[in-house]
């Protein structure tokens, strides 16, 4: 008997062997229901069908780009000899909740289903196995579709909250800024900025919900489940080292402000590695039954709804970045001249103005801070030469503001710019789809009409 023949008992009779693909269709046809009871050699005993993984999706049907066999038929009355060694057939499945297989709504994503014995295989592989494969293992089952969903959710709004605070926010250092410096351009700036956040949280309102619609129209197959599983390890590796690397640059430089984009980059990584272990999410269908130029597109497609997936958490991380970036002009605002180390260490180039207003004037410790300090916060010794500490203050916080404003701004539009992209490049897959098959049609013209 092959390694990949299944054995089933259906409404008290046995059946089989029948293939693994042979298997799904059944179930996808409904003749093999969750409740009956499958074996396979390796196994100690028979298993409620319900427990493979993969083979109850949530719409009950064979991808449809797959051309599956016909299904084994299902004897009537003729005794199946099974293979020696094989557990006895129980009486009757065990009732009870444990019994009970719920059904996926249609809105839920269906679980990645192999069209092949190979995700039997890793399902049973339990020995002589790689020690990032447990680790993989130990996250997948950990990291669940309803666990992607939830993070989404909880960024999205993450996001669209922290939108109203950077208006709040943005809208009163403005005015103070305009009562401080004596302008009606600060108050301008910080109006116009505030019409800008509103707009853009609209925006991105209505396009992070079609970035959800446009993941669950564009099923794609995709070969083995080798490339998620490493594109995940990459990703969280990648997020790791960019926040040790930002944390020790930040130690280095006294900057601790460093330390938020490194913060950013390793929980969109994270997200990024947990999608990759739920290919279901993103409507990918895992199959080994594909040609070269399909397994090319597959992956493809594979790596772009992976980044699509990623922008509802990668929006919510930008604003709350941007939000505290702006917290931090308001403490700079609030504790100008202070001493205190820490706030030089947070605010960085801000600070460091502020102490320089400090010094007495045209000193030279003041002219040798200044020439430190003014170019990397965008100004010139030239123009901070008189300037008083109150206007000094108000420059100092605009920047911080600025850069704020600036993180903001970038991750508001970061919906619209996740959704365009995607469908240029789902675009170029069609393309190269077609270009791909054109051969085959090319060969079906020259074909002679009664061959057809």
């Amino acid at each position: 008997m092959s390694s990949s023949d299944w054995y089933f008992a259906h409404e008290g009779l046995r059946a089989g062997p029948v293939s693994s693909a042979d298997l799904k269709q059944l179930a996808g046809a409904g003749t093999l229901r969750p409740e009956d009871l499958v074996w396979r050699e390796g196994m100690n005993e028979w298993i409620a069908a319900s427990k493979v993984r993969g083979l109850f999706d949530a719409e009950g049907a064979v991808r449809p780009s797959a051309t599956p066999p016909a299904p084994a038929a299902i004897p009537t009355g003729v005794a199946v000899t099974l293979p020696v060694g094989a557990p006895p057939l129980p009486a009757a499945p065990t009732a009870g909740p444990a019994a009970t297989v719920a059904r996926a709504s249609p809105a839920a994503a269906p679980p990645a289903f192999e069209p092949s014995a190979a995700v039997y295989e890793r399902s049973r592989e339990k020995s002589s196995r790689h020690l990032l494969d447990l680790l993989l293992d130990a996250a997948r089952a950990g990291c669940t579709p309803a666990f992607v969903a939830a993070t989404t959710v909880l960024f999205t709004a993450c996001g669209h909250y922290g939108l109203y605070l950077a208006m709040l926010l943005s809208a009163a250092l403005g005015g103070i800024l305009a009562v401080m410096g004596r302008s009606v351009g600060a108050a301008l700036a910080g109006l116009g900025f505030l019409a800008v956040l509103v707009v853009l949280q609209y925006v991105a309102g209505r396009f992070l919900r079609l970035i959800q619609r446009l993941n669950r129209a564009t099923p794609a197959p995709m070969a083995l489940s080798a490339l998620p599983d490493c594109f995940a390890l990459l990703c969280a590796a990648t997020g790791l080292i960019a926040l040790l690397a930002l944390s020790l640059l930040a130690a280095e430089m006294g900057r601790l402000s460093l330390v938020l984009p490194g913060v950013a980059a390793f929980i969109v990584c994270l997200f990024m590695a947990v999608v990759a272990l739920n290919p279901a999410t993103l409507w990918i269908t895992v199959t080994t039954e594909a040609a070269a130029n399909e397994e090319a597109l597959g992956n493809l497609a594979f790596l772009l709804k992976v980044l699509m997936r990623a922008a509802p958490v990668a929006f919510g991380v930008g604003v709350a970045w941007g939000v505290a970036r702006l917290v931090l002009a308001y403490i700079l605002l609030m504790t100008w001249g202070s001493p205190m180390k820490a706030l030089e260490s947070l605010l960085g180039d801000e600070m460091r103005l502020a102490a320089i207003a400090a010094e007495p004037a045209g000193s030279t410790e003041q002219q040798m801070r200044v020439l430190a300090a003014g170019p990397a916060a965008g100004l010139t010794a030239a123009e901070l030469a008189g300037v008083t500490g109150q206007q000094m203050r108000v420059v100092a916080t605009g920047l911080s503001a600025l850069q704020a404003g600036g993180i903001l701004v970038a991750a508001a539009a970061l919906p619209i710019v996740a959704y365009t992209l995607f469908l240029l490049a789902h675009l170029g897959l069609e393309v190269l789809r077609g270009l791909a098959l054109l051969p085959d049609r090319l060969d079906q013209l020259d074909e002679p009409k009664d061959q057809r």
